[in-house]
């Protein structure tokens, strides 16, 4: 028994997301069969479709190792992945030497797309036991723009969900609420499972504006934590836990080790509330950050919670994905003694093999200012016009046609901005800038200004105008009226009419309809021109040469010369 399945019927069934298609390597061919057909019948159902492929690639290194790449967003998209493991025509060279891809390479390129397609970064490090442990590095959604070819490769920039968690926060539930409440709307509207997470007993009067993503980092900072996600992609609450992990001499490159500090940071205090009210706990060093939402009790209670002593130093190794953010990692001097090392910011390097450089800082109180509301709204407000500039600057440009930047006085104020053809600005940077005094165009780096300037007085230079019409009351020539000397006009039966001549001039010629003709003060027509001749009407004497022609009374016509 079959049943037949109509193009519209197909693509009004209940689907999770819009369909797309992956090749992996050697199945191109069958993807792009299966494209045509899926094509077809989008049009028979009315679809405007030209493909479902998405773009991808499966490079491999020098050293054989390969990754998956895909080269568009497929966020919310029904992912199909078309794989051929049995084309053995597929080839791939290692050290120079051609290979043919066996059913394992093929199944290993679906694993890597599976991995791209997930979002989720996958390390695999050799081990004696095991030969390879994969270490999962976290989710991460890749922007429309975020990869580029590159000359020696790919970069691909991607962001964990805490970078899309930009919206305003509007409570579902009532307040006064507890954290715990507060985290499970935060969650809920956020499509997130709330973090595990013990809070302290009190209770939240009411809510502070700001972001989900401001919100979440406030209440980990009751628990005296902060808020981000893990290798999984999940919500977690944490501060900086010591482990066992160790980096010893031989696992660092030469002068490995940098020490940002001469002295051990131990943070003994607390800093926290808004500066209209700001809340101290314990004496000494410490971390300042503001929190609306905490009180002197939590505060007291959370604090011997952050104490932590550690070494503020970069550290360039051979690297180990499981290491993470906030792990507290022993790092071997140069003397032999062990230090503490808080890994606060990590880069892992991959270029044919893992290498790594962590970063422990010290706090600095510059860096963690508190901000009252007013500053908060106020740096809101400036986002919101940045923002606002920046997309009708693509509007206008295109979304990679140019660099805009506000310019900032000394209290952080906007007072103008750049629109430029280079990331930074360089002596042949070609740029308009808007100031107080003005809109004027740069060809050298704002250095000067050329070719068209506007000024705040209502002025406009510029090189040349080109226009598909222009209206102007007054138009001056070297201080002189324009309209003076030519003026164009319609008559009362409608003909256009140019006149060229000084208004105070006796005589002025004039374009009329069909004919140039001699006028005088009064509108008399004196003569003229039409397409084949040339009439006198009102003249008394015709010039030409030491000749004249004068017209007589009578009607004659009379020779005289002229001197």
């Amino acid at each position: 028994m079959s049943i037949e399945i109509s193009p519209k019927s197909f693509f009004e069934q209940p689907s999770v997301a819009d369909m797309r298609l992956i090749a992996c390597p050697g199945a191109e061919e069958l993807t792009g069969l299966i494209d045509k057909h899926l094509v077809r019948w989008a049009k028979a159902a009315g679809i405007e479709k030209d493909t479902f492929i998405i773009s991808c690639d499966c490079p491999r290194f020098q050293s054989g190792d390969a990754k998956g790449l895909v080269k568009e967003s497929v966020r919310g998209d029904d992912i199909f992945i078309v794989v051929d493991p049995g084309n053995y025509s597929v080839t791939y060279k290692l050290f120079n030497y051609e290979n043919h891809m066996s059913p394992d390479d093929h199944f290993a390129n679906l694993k890597r797309l599976i991995q791209a397609v997930a979002g989720k970064a996958i390390a695999g490090v050799s081990t004696a036991a095991s030969g390879v442990e994969y270490v999962p590095l976290g989710r991460y959604y890749i922007p429309a723009d975020g990869v580029d070819n590159l000359a020696y490769g790919w970069e691909i920039t991607g962001y964990d969900q805490m970078a899309s968690l930009t919206e305003q926060y509007t409570p579902q539930i009532e307040f006064p609420a507890t954290p715990d409440a507060m985290l499970t709307d935060l969650c809920a509207q956020s499509g997130l499972t709330p973090a595990t997470v013990t809070f302290p007993d009190m209770t939240i009067e009411s809510v502070f504006e700001g972001t989900i993503r401001q919100q979440l980092g406030w209440l980990a900072g009751l628990c005296g934590q902060s808020a981000h996600f893990d290798r999984d992609g999940n919500l977690v609450f944490k501060w900086y836990a010591k482990t066992t992990f160790q980096v010893s001499r031989d696992q660092q490159y030469m002068s490995g080790l940098t020490r940002t500090a001469d002295d051990l940071y131990t943070v003994s205090s607390l800093t926290t509330g808004t500066e209209d009210e700001p809340i101290t706990s314990g004496t000494g060093l410490g971390i300042t950050s503001t929190n609306p939402y905490m009180n002197q009790a939590v505060a007291d209670l959370i604090q011997p919670e952050v104490e932590i002593s550690f070494q503020p130093c970069d550290v360039k190794w051979r690297c180990d994905p499981s290491v993470e953010v906030g792990d507290v990692i022993q790092v071997e001097g140069d003397t032999g003694e062990w230090l503490d090392v808080c890994v606060m910011e990590q880069e892992i390097h991959l270029y044919g093999g893992l290498s790594s450089t962590m970063h422990s800082y010290a706090p600095q109180d510059a860096d963690y200012a508190m901000e009252s509301p007013t500053e908060q709204r106020i740096k809101r407000a400036y986002e919101g016009l940045t923002k606002a500039m920046q997309n009708a600057t693509q509007k206008i440009i295109g979304a990679k046609g140019g660099y805009y930047e506000l310019t900032l006085d000394d209290q952080g104020f906007p007072i103008g901005w750049t629109l430029r053809d280079t990331p930074t600005i360089t002596p042949n940077t070609r740029m308009w800038i808007m100031s107080t005094g003005g809109l004027g165009f740069s060809k050298d780096g704002g250095n000067t200004i050329s070719g068209v300037a506007l000024t705040m007085d209502g002025e406009i230079n510029a090189n040349v105008i080109t226009a598909g019409q222009m209206s102007a009351e007054r138009v001056t020539v070297n201080g002189q009226t324009l309209s003076d000397f030519i003026d164009a006009s319609i008559d009362d039966d409608g003909h256009p009419v140019l006149r060229i001549g000084s208004s105070a001039s006796e005589i002025v010629l004039k374009e009329y309809n069909d004919k140039i003709g001699f006028y005088d003060t009064s509108g008399t027509l004196l003569a003229y021109w039409n397409n084949n001749s040339f009439e006198l009407v009102e003249l008394s004497k015709f010039r030409l040469g030491p000749m004249g022609i004068v017209v007589q009374p009578n009607g004659s016509v009379s020779f005289v010369g002229v001197n």
